[in-house]
């Protein structure tokens, strides 16, 4: 029997963590994700082992690939982050898109790509989102 095919293509091989000039109000931990205060902004932390589907419908680029695992376990979490922080799910997942955009300029994306791809997720990253949440059953 071949190698079992996996929903989600990557996985972290070490636990990442970027740091944002980004405000937030509280803590917020689980398994997979934890997003914690600092002064000056806050720290993203994602554990070892977190599996994400990259650039979703289009290709991953040069240097996309951490910035998709930040982007992808904030929008898993979208619900939980927003009941946490009082904030709505559009404003979880418009922080979510700047992390994005921040990760994959650290990380050397080329800048028009990075910013083509950051006004894609950010035009439609809602309304993907609340289909992707239809599909799983969980609206």
């Amino acid at each position: 029997m071949g190698k079992r095919r996996t929903w989600w293509p990557h996985k972290l091989e070490k636990a990442e963590t970027h740091v944002t000039p980004l405000a937030v109000p509280t803590l917020f931990q689980n398994r997979w994700l934890a997003i914690t205060p600092i002064h000056g902004g806050t720290t993203v932390d994602v554990p070892e082992g977190y599996a994400y589907d990259g650039a979703t419908l289009v290709p991953t680029l040069h240097g996309m690939r951490l910035a998709t695992a930040f982007h992808d376990s904030i929008y898993q979490f979208a619900e939980e982050i927003a009941a946490a922080w009082g904030w709505t799910v559009r404003q979880v997942l418009a922080f979510g898109d700047e992390i994005f955009y921040e990760r994959m300029i650290q990380d050397g994306a080329n800048r028009c790509a990075a910013w083509v791809y950051y006004r894609a997720v950010r035009g439609g990253g809602y309304r993907f989102h609340q289909m992707a949440r239809w599909f799983k059953g969980k609206t």
